[in-house]
């Protein structure tokens, strides 16, 4: 970074960062590393639907009170 006279920096994977990268990125006096693991890329991409494609679905539950009120009934 220093080379191109960059004040910060985003480093990205698809996999998780570890303590030791996760130290570094914030070392004081040097310019600040954003970290970007997959989780974080998923989240991102979703929120600013990039790549994906949202299917609506329906749920259907039975419900078990109705069938419970008609055993009642029916006795």
């Amino acid at each position: 970074m220093p080379l191109h006279g960059a004040i910060r920096g985003t480093l990205i994977t698809l996999g998780k960062f570890s303590k030791g990268c996760k130290d570094v990125a914030v070392h004081q006096g040097a310019a600040p590393i954003s970290l970007i693991d997959g989780e974080k890329l998923i989240e991102l991409l979703i929120e600013n639907k990039i790549g994906i494609k949202e299917h609506k679905e329906t749920l259907i539950q039975v419900d078990d009170s109705y069938f419970e009120e008609d055993e009642v009934t029916a006795n």
